[in-house]
């Protein structure tokens, strides 16, 4: 094998491992991305229902729960379309958008 064949062949394993490595990288900051956001999902949640326990529970049990969970959903959600559509009001003015 001459040294211009054997320089090929060595490279490309290089990059072979380079490639594998590198995809176990991506794979592993995947892992801790989305272990992260669970973390951060149920401390969220944890901290909701802290919040309707004392806010509006005053510390004690609903059978209500799911109504004041609906209720609460829907509040928020109108809440948070009104935002969206002020901000996309604001980048229209800002964009000398609107005449």
């Amino acid at each position: 094998m001459d040294t211009h064949h054997w320089f090929l062949r060595v490279r490309c394993e290089i990059c072979q491992k380079l490639l594998g490595d590198l995809r176990n990288l991506i794979l592993e900051s995947r892992q801790d991305e989305a272990r992260r956001v669970n973390s951060a999902l149920v401390m969220f949640y944890w901290k909701v229902g802290q919040r309707i326990r004392k806010d509006i529970l005053n510390e004690k049990r609903a059978e209500y729960g799911e109504q004041i969970v609906a209720t609460l959903s829907r509040k928020l959600v109108e809440t948070l379309v009104e935002e969206k559509r002020a901000i996309r009001e604001l980048r229209k003015i800002s964009n000398n958008e609107v005449y």
